[in-house]
């Protein structure tokens, strides 16, 4: 990368097939500033049903991890996507229904 917060890597330390570049994303910068981000978005929010706040955190981190992913040189398995990609989209489909569900399921009356 050519960007100015670039992080230098140490030719003993670069991945095999990289070594003419120097020069990488921070990616944990990246996921740690999305994930943060998430968690001060969902901390200033009301959830009212049980589960609710545990499945935002899930595609809150979901989201991150799939964007973070863009990044990093892992293998490409499907479409252009790593595995770590699909596997995000997996849990931002689930944790988007499941909360979905939660969201708009009436309250079961106490007897």
């Amino acid at each position: 990368t050519t960007m100015p917060w670039k992080l230098p890597i140490d030719p003993l330390h670069r991945p095999s097939g990289y070594f003419t570049q120097g020069y990488y994303h921070p990616t944990f910068l990246y996921e740690m500033i999305l994930n943060g981000i998430g968690l001060f978005i969902l901390s200033k929010r009301t959830f009212k049903k049980e589960g609710q706040l545990t499945l935002a955190y899930l595609l809150v981190f979901s989201t991150s991890r799939f964007i973070t992913e863009i990044f990093r040189i892992n293998d490409r398995l499907v479409a252009g996507l790593s595995l770590a990609q699909i596997i995000s989209l997996l849990l931002i489909s689930l944790s988007t229904f499941f909360l979905l569900k939660i969201t708009n399921t009436k309250s079961a009356s106490r007897r």
